[in-house]
């Protein structure tokens, strides 16, 4: 409902000190706010509205509801709206605690649906940082196990070449072996390791597995324990271990394997340890291979 200006004017104009006629009927609201009152219950409802306060709040209260009409008579099927709004015959006291309740509905409605949007939304955000995360460590792995595969091939390879050696040696000691080098060394005695001659040669065929060396020096006076001793040009030990003689036993025999000892410049000393550590004899070597005619 809408009240002129002038309608206002003639509202003043004609209110009186009597007291306020009987307040709208329900039925009255409705024509009101359906638009189906005629100008004179208007003015009779405008003239009642000015001078009651309780229609008035009423009125206000009423008044932001006619903007729903369309709404709803759109929403409604045609049955419910035939002959105008479908509300316009009930009770005030009936429409409007219904839509207002209606409108609460509406309103929690989409305020959980709001909800439920947005906490979707806050679940895919988690749900695409932990798959991002998950991608994240599945490279790194993948990564991984790439580096270890290739770490194990390099293995496997270098085992098999390992392998591929140890049974060609293991071939070659099971087979006899021609023209294996033995060499008697004559000892540098202790006294006169300064001012003995240059080294031995020992010549031994390129193929060769080891070379044998008899280890001459002066006979024992007594049962002795004796240590020998391989050292390379660099004066450092290679090999050392040890062995007890009986008496007069003037003579060892040590096997150099050609794998570890190749051509080269050596030196082999003899100590006797039985009490404390004396120099029995040394024995500079200079090893080398023919060349391999095969």
């Amino acid at each position: 409902m809408r009240i002129s200006d002038d309608d206002l004017r003639a509202i003043w104009q004609e209110r009186s000190e009597a007291e306020p006629a009987d307040c709208l009927t329900d039925t009255a609201w409705a024509r009101l706010l359906s638009s189906d009152a005629d100008a004179a219950e208007r003015r009779r409802a405008s003239t009642h509205i000015a001078s009651c306060a309780s229609c008035a709040d009423q009125y206000r209260g009423l008044q932001p509801l006619r903007s729903w009409e369309s709404d709803v008579n759109r929403l409604l099927s045609p049955q419910h709206t035939r002959g105008g709004a479908w509300w316009t015959g009930w009770p005030t006291s009936w429409w409007w605690p219904a839509l207002a309740a209606a409108a609460v509905v509406i309103l929690a409605a989409q305020g959980v649906m709001l909800s439920r949007l947005v906490a979707g939304r806050r679940q895919n955000a988690q749900l695409e940082s932990q798959l991002a995360e998950n991608s994240r460590r599945l490279s790194a792995s993948e990564s991984s196990l790439s580096t270890l595969q290739e770490q194990l091939r390099s293995e496997t390879a270098a085992k098999e070449q390992l392998d591929k050696l140890q049974r060609q040696r293991q071939a070659e000691l099971s087979t006899p072996q021609l023209d294996i080098a033995i060499v008697d060394l004559e000892p540098r005695v202790a006294e006169a390791v300064r001012g003995a001659g240059g080294p031995q040669v020992v010549t031994t065929a390129a193929n060769a597995l080891v070379v044998t060396l008899v280890l001459n020096f002066p006979p024992l006076a007594s049962t002795a324990t004796l240590e020998i001793e391989v050292q390379d040009a660099n004066r450092r030990v290679l090999w050392s271990n040890r062995t007890e003689r009986p008496r007069d036993t003037a003579a060892l025999t040590l096997a150099l394997p050609t794998a570890g000892y190749p051509a080269g410049d050596y030196v082999i000393r003899i100590f006797d340890v039985t009490r404390g550590r004396t120099l029995l004899a040394t024995y500079p070597v200079v090893i080398r291979h023919t060349p391999d005619r095969r």
